[in-house]
């Protein structure tokens, strides 16, 4: 089984199954970045976010944060951070006959990673215990999250997507601050991992979306997205648009 966790099933073929377990990934910094800071729906300008393994390390501003050397650097100015989107209502599981491949399970959950939905989760009375399945298309501390042994139907697929529900959030009357801390802050809440996720923050897991615009002038621009950060590994807009085209195939 891969760090990538869970739902992907022994010979699952997926193509972030090598960025999530690179376990020699190198030191980052992200700096000149507008980090949005989802839990006060404010911008913090001209910060540098340090993360080191899996982990942020460091949050401050530019002019306050050392770059050690040696770290890859990426000048994100004119960009905007925020942690991975959490995804609460998943439909994870299935009642449906047919047999659905794990490849094909592989290929919807790195859509929904390559979308900026890093943590899917389904709520529901039948689960055990807390009644919570969490799978991390990026990797977590696997004792933290429910093992799924079951793959997800293409008919069980999100039938709206994570822009369209917070697009729809705002046009219902939520401002695009309240709304994004929906998918993210309190999401993590939610779940019971908000120590691992939900906010660009130090000790957080480093899953982040790097965008183009904010997405507290408008929701939609959590789709405008310039670059991908998977478990401390820098996806930029070429690799993801190959992984994209290749999480399409047939």
């Amino acid at each position: 089984m891969t760090r990538l966790h869970t739902l992907l099933l022994a010979g699952a073929a997926c193509p972030l199954v090598a960025l999530a377990s690179d376990a020699q990934t190198r030191p980052l910094v992200i700096r000149y970045v507008t980090v949005i800071d989802v839990e006060r729906g404010t911008r913090l300008r001209d910060h540098t976010v340090v993360i080191e393994g899996n982990r942020i390390a460091t949050v401050g501003p530019s002019s306050q944060v050392r770059v050690p050397d040696g770290y890859g650097v990426i000048d994100a100015r004119g960009k905007f951070v925020i942690p991975g989107l959490i995804d609460t209502h998943a439909h994870l599981t299935s009642t449906a006959s047919e047999e659905v491949s794990a490849d094909s399970t592989a290929k919807w959950l790195v859509r929904s990673a390559l979308a900026g939905v890093m943590t899917v989760a389904e709520l529901s009375a039948k689960l055990p215990r807390d009644g919570v399945i969490v799978s991390r298309t990026a990797g977590a501390p696997a004792a933290r999250l429910h093992r799924v042994e079951t793959a997800v139907s293409p008919a069980a697929a999100p039938s709206v997507s994570t822009t369209d529900e917070l697009r729809q959030a705002v046009a219902g009357g939520l401002a695009p601050g309240d709304a994004l801390r929906t998918v993210t802050f309190d999401a993590a809440r939610s779940i019971g991992l908000q120590k691992h996720l939900g906010l660009v923050a130090p000790g957080k897991l480093a899953d982040l979306v790097i965008l183009d615009a904010s997405p507290l002038d408008d929701v939609g621009n959590v789709a405008k997205i310039a670059a991908l950060v998977v478990e401390g590994r820098f996806i930029d807009a070429d690799e993801r648009n190959q992984l994209v085209a290749r999480s399409a195939r047939p």
